[in-house]
């Protein structure tokens, strides 16, 4: 028997974060740059991708995620966490 669990569309909250992210990114050059091409590198590896925010879909529920940007060298590597 397969259990369904139900979430709430957290398009708003979603979208708060991505500002917030985007804001704060505007601020560094450099971990602007780090997280571009990370995002990028995912979307190539087919790990993301765009959604169109006018599509039409019955339910949703999006991934938020915020950013990193620091190994432990010391080098700008960004990172993103869920």
């Amino acid at each position: 028997m397969e259990t369904r669990i139900e979430l709430p569309d957290n398009f708003e909250m979603a979208k708060k974060r991505l500002e917030s992210t985007e804001k704060r990114l505007e601020k560094d050059p450099v971990v602007k740059e780090a997280y571009e091409s990370t995002i990028e590198g995912y979307i190539e590896k087919g790990y993301v991708k765009t959604v169109d925010e006018s599509a039409k879909v019955e339910k949703r529920w999006l991934l938020s995620h915020f950013s990193g940007c620091q190994n432990e060298q010391g080098n700008n590597e960004s990172t993103i966490s869920v």
